[in-house]
């Protein structure tokens, strides 16, 4: 897992995640400054350019990782983990649209609290068959469905209600 941060005036900007999703945060952000697309003051939270995200500092809040998010949640099945990833991507990462190598990114992430699946690319097909979670937009690719966002918002974790 990599993480970057970069301070810029009272804002800063920071990535944590795979080293790639950490270099394509960097080179969109490097691209919206050449652009000479203005950041100005950032409102209470975020202010969203592209899809990075420039949080004000707040030390006692902080950026929530996939680690925290997945401890809050507490999925217990292989589907409800891929709607947790689904989730984080979705909310966190910026990223609406996933493949099968981000989810496994994040397994991956997460090896001494989770199992791989033993086919990833059968698990998520399961998903979407069983739960509706997920929902394939292309060959390969996949976005969380409105069945995906309530179950992880409303239903995780179980038994609170």
């Amino acid at each position: 897992m990599s993480k970057i941060s970069i301070k810029i005036g009272e804002l800063e900007f920071s990535a944590e995640g795979t080293e790639k999703f950490v270099e394509k945060s960097i080179v969109s952000l490097k691209k919206e400054l050449l652009a000479g697309k203005e950041i100005g003051p950032a409102p209470a939270k975020t202010q969203k350019i592209s899809n990075i995200n420039i949080k004000e500092r707040n030390v006692k809040s902080g950026e929530i990782t996939l680690l925290d998010f997945f401890k809050e949640k507490k999925p217990s099945t292989h589907y409800d983990k891929i709607a947790v990833f689904g989730y984080y991507l979705k909310q966190y990462a910026g990223k609406k649209i996933f493949k099968e190598e981000d989810v496994e990114n994040y397994y991956q992430e997460l090896i001494g609290l989770t199992k791989l699946p033993g086919n990833l690319k059968v698990t998520l097909q399961d998903t979407i068959r069983h739960t509706g979670y997920i929902k394939r937009t292309a060959r390969g690719a996949y976005e969380l469905s409105s069945t995906g966002i309530n179950h992880v918002t409303h239903e995780l974790p179980r038994g609170t209600e």
